[in-house]
């Protein structure tokens, strides 16, 4: 058993700041980010924290399979067309690889906050967009 802290509070006080919890225990999580103390909620930063190094891998293995994806091979100037297209002809928008350090091939996919149905609705939108600029499905 695990215990996970949000700690995105933990900046305001007025006294000396309490230790992040994860430093106190193998079995502790904490977990920020920079929307509250440092108001800043667009910027869309956060972290998580512990002293666990397996439980550590897993989350890195597990965040290395939410929403990033690529089209491998793809030069900066079609991925800059595929960009347009799918945001003009299908009204869909994705984050490009640029905006998180990472090549222009590479895209964020937000689906936290969608229906199940705009979902899938976004994700044939993005198929029919690399068809119409790479031919391929």
């Amino acid at each position: 058993m695990y215990l996970l802290f949000d700690e995105t509070y933990r900046d305001i006080t007025y006294g000396k700041p309490l230790p992040v919890a994860a430093t106190l225990s193998d079995k502790a999580i904490s977990v920020c980010s920079m929307s509250k103390s440092w108001g800043v909620p667009g910027i869309r930063i956060g972290w998580l924290v512990t002293k666990n190094q397996s439980l550590m891998d897993m989350f890195i293995a597990a965040k290395e399979q939410i929403g990033i994806t690529g089209i491998p091979g793809a030069s900066e100037k079609d991925m800059q067309e595929f960009y347009e297209r799918l945001k003009t002809k299908y009204k869909t928008y994705v984050a490009p690889g640029y905006w998180f350090k990472m090549p222009t091939n590479y895209m964020r996919i937000g689906f936290g906050w969608t229906t199940p149905e705009d979902t899938q609705k976004g994700l044939q939108c993005i198929s029919k967009a690399i068809k119409d600029c790479f031919g391929e499905d």
